[in-house]
């Protein structure tokens, strides 16, 4: 990938995060599933979907998996329902799997 094909993938993950480089989005989407107005499965989809569509580009990632990703995102809609404040993001490591 040439240097202004990597700047161009840059803007467009940007733009379409909306979003500078340095802003926490990750932060400003815990907040949102806080206050109920997205769900974690929302945000997991989402992301998904755009990681479909941007790594081709970006080859940012060598292993991706959905299912796990969704699974716990299911977990943790189910504990929101039953009333746990316990919404902080969490790092998938490999081990994990």
């Amino acid at each position: 990938m040439s240097d202004s094909q990597g700047e161009n993938a840059a803007e467009e993950v940007d733009a379409d995060l909306g979003v500078g480089p340095v802003k926490p989005w990750a932060v400003t989407l815990a907040g949102h599933v806080a206050a109920k107005r997205l769900s974690p499965v929302e945000v997991v989809d989402a992301v998904l979907d755009r990681l479909d569509r941007l790594d081709p580009v970006l080859h940012a990632f060598t292993t991706v998996v959905p299912e796990h990703a969704r699974q716990r995102a299911k977990h943790l809609e189910a504990d929101i329902a039953a009333g746990s404040t316990a919404t902080r993001p969490t790092v998938l490591c490999a081990s994990e799997r």
